[in-house]
């Protein structure tokens, strides 16, 4: 009987963790079919903490796996938990209580040998099984200093770490697990006022908790939640589209990232919903919510604008350099060697998103007050190409009008056709 009785209690294997409102979950959905993608079987549940989420986005996430179990977690019953909080705590009213719905994690062992939250907002790559060696407990660690952060209210060794919570790993193997969850909430309440209630308030109480009670959390390798664009981007398992680079902000990601584009996509079909204002759905590469420079300064430090651009950048001459020197509405390339006041453009207009104007531009005053061949030539290629010619007191310009469709390919293109003409009109003027 005894024998019976055991295999009824046994645990589950895996659960997966997510915190979700409304405007998220669209995301949840990539992360469970992109783990169904890589691991279909592995999990045993996917448990997600909602505060009341639509019926239209619960029968599209069931739609997905019955393996998904919907729990309430309101604003109420958080501040019961945590009285000293409000609804106007800047962190609550910056990201909502749902960042603290992680803190379940601990209690979930109760019924799973291996728990793993899951930020809405991660990428899986790849099979999630190895996070599972990382017994007990594990995150990646975050770059903040836990000692300083916690300086006001308990005196932590420098060497001890907080979490980036994007991804956090707990196990049953942690003795009286189930217990860490109340502990937390005693943690983030005792802590109000002491540590700031504007950032990463989860993560200072994991820090702290890992800390008092010795639970020695491993630290997962970076790939295993990587910041998109981070140092091992190339490498990564499971990317976290942080801060400004969430992918469905950016049609640029967008356009390098189909597969989450399809699972949006397939989230839409089964009838979830999304805010229409935080996702680019356009085909452009450019959207109204996300300018011309948005797009290239979220992404121009981490080299990922040249791995999208990849064929335009084996395309572009090696003399044609990006300029860093941008506003909200172009980007300039100039010749390498030659005054700056002499370049290529692409320019947002401003009342067609999906559209921009390629050109070249001469600002030389010299050049413009010179009536040399110049003017011929320039006349001459501008014709030639179907650009429109245009001189002003300041300017020398050829350019045209090109759908985002067709930007990379007609920009890559007016280049190659042009820059060894341009340039020798340059050398010549120099002379």
């Amino acid at each position: 009987m005894n024998s019976i009785k055991n295999i009824f209690s046994s645990k589950s294997n895996l659960a997966i963790i997510l915190s979700i409102n409304d405007n998220y979950a669209f995301a949840a959905s990539n992360v469970i079919q992109r783990i169904e993608f890589y691991d279909h079987g592995l999990v045993d549940k996917y448990i997600i903490f909602h505060d009341h989420l639509s019926q239209n986005n619960i029968i599209a996430l069931k739609a997905l796996t019955k393996k998904i179990d919907f729990r309430i977690y309101d604003i109420s019953s958080f501040l019961k938990k945590c009285p000293n909080f409000s609804k106007d705590t800047p962190s609550i009213a910056r990201w909502t209580h749902l960042i603290f719905a992680k803190f379940e994690i601990f209690k979930l062992t109760e019924n799973f040998k291996n728990c793993i939250f899951f930020d809405a907002d991660l990428h899986p790559l790849t099979s999630i099984k190895q996070i599972l060696t990382y017994r007990p407990f594990a995150w990646r660690p975050a770059a903040p200093s836990l000692t300083e952060r916690t300086k006001n209210y308990e005196n932590i060794p420098q060497h001890f770490t907080m979490p980036n919570a994007g991804l956090i790993y707990v196990s049953d193997s942690i003795k009286d697990c189930s217990k860490y969850t109340n502990i937390c909430y005693t943690i983030l309440n005792d802590s109000f006022g002491k540590i700031s209630t504007s950032q990463g308030q989860d993560e200072i109480v994991f820090g702290v908790l890992n800390y008092k009670y010795n639970l020695n959390a491993n630290h997962l390798p970076m790939i295993w939640n990587c910041p998109l664009g981070g140092k091992q981007t190339d490498k990564a398992k499971i990317l976290h589209f942080m801060g400004r680079l969430k992918i469905w902000k950016n049609p640029i990601l967008l356009q390098m990232f189909p597969e989450f584009k399809n699972n949006l996509q397939r989230h839409i079909d089964l009838g979830g919903t999304f805010n229409k204002n935080d996702v680019s759905l356009g085909d452009g590469f450019f959207s109204k919510n996300f300018t011309l420079l948005d797009s290239y300064n979220t992404i121009k430090n981490i080299l990922l604008w040249k791995e999208l651009l990849g064929d335009f950048y084996l395309k572009l001459n090696s003399n044609c350099v990006m300029s860093q020197e941008t506003s909200k509405q172009y980007i300039q390339f100039y010749i390498k060697g030659f005054n700056k006041e002499i370049h290529y453009e692409i320019i947002q207009i401003k009342d067609k998103p999906y559209h921009k104007i390629i050109g070249f531009h001469i600002e030389d005053q010299k050049i413009i007050k010179d009536k040399i061949s110049s003017l011929n030539i320039m006349k001459n290629i501008s014709n030639k190409l179907g650009f429109i010619f245009k001189v002003t007191n300041k300017k020398l310009i050829i350019e045209r009008t090109v759908k985002d469709t067709n930007l990379l390919e007609s920009f890559s293109r007016f280049i190659e056709n042009t820059i060894f003409i341009f340039a020798n009109i340059l050398r010549n003027r120099s002379n």
